[in-house]
């Protein structure tokens, strides 16, 4: 058991099934860059490490729990003592999954569409052998009811979240953001070369 944080802003449980991917920089920047909120990082595994304070499943049969019969107990009763005072989930198929942890803990959640789950058919979702996404297309109508905000990174994303049956009420734009002191335009222009068609 964790000895209580002297943190006293409020937490935000970051939720992402497989936690730490390498190819999704924006979690870990998500969490990091929390101001108003001290970060918990919520999932099923980890594939990697952060500074962020993390629950994990607890096991298969804690796994199978939450991913097939949609029951969070084990991992809302290890969170309970962190207060969260909301779920975040990345990809509308973790909002589907945080949804009953969110419940459990009778606090709100809100998941980030970042574009595949609302740009894809029900039927490629389905034929797509991914249990997460199998499930998401049976199952969406429940996130879209009861998650209550919706964040689109981008406006083209929302106009497909909103045709795919999200609320427009509870469903917004907001960018992502780019860290300008790593992410900077060369000093130099780029060249233009010839594409040695001329005469």
């Amino acid at each position: 058991m964790r000895a209580p944080s002297s943190d006293a802003r409020p937490t935000v449980a970051v939720f992402r099934a497989p936690l730490f991917n390498a190819s999704e920089t924006f979690v870990r920047s998500h969490l990091a860059g929390l101001r108003r909120y001290r970060p918990v990082a919520v999932g099923l595994v980890a594939k990697g490490e952060a500074d962020t304070p993390r629950f994990l499943t607890g096991g298969i049969s804690e796994r199978l729990a939450l991913t097939l019969l949609g029951r969070a107990d084990g991992l809302a009763g290890r969170l309970r003592g962190e207060a969260p005072a909301l779920v975040h989930a990345h990809f509308g198929t973790d909002g589907l999954l945080a949804l009953p942890l969110a419940e459990a803990l009778g606090v709100p959640l809100v998941t980030t569409l970042h574009g595949h789950e609302v740009s894809r058919t029900r039927a490629r979702l389905l034929l797509s052998g991914r249990l997460s996404w199998m499930r998401y297309a049976v199952l969406k109508r429940r996130l879209i009811e009861r998650g209550r905000l919706f964040l689109a990174v981008s406006e083209a994303v929302r106009r497909r979240a909103l045709a795919a049956g999200f609320p427009p009420e509870r469903t917004i734009t907001h960018y992502g953001g780019v860290d300008t002191g790593f992410f900077r335009p060369s000093p130099d222009p780029p060249t233009r070369t010839s594409s040695g068609t001329g005469p």
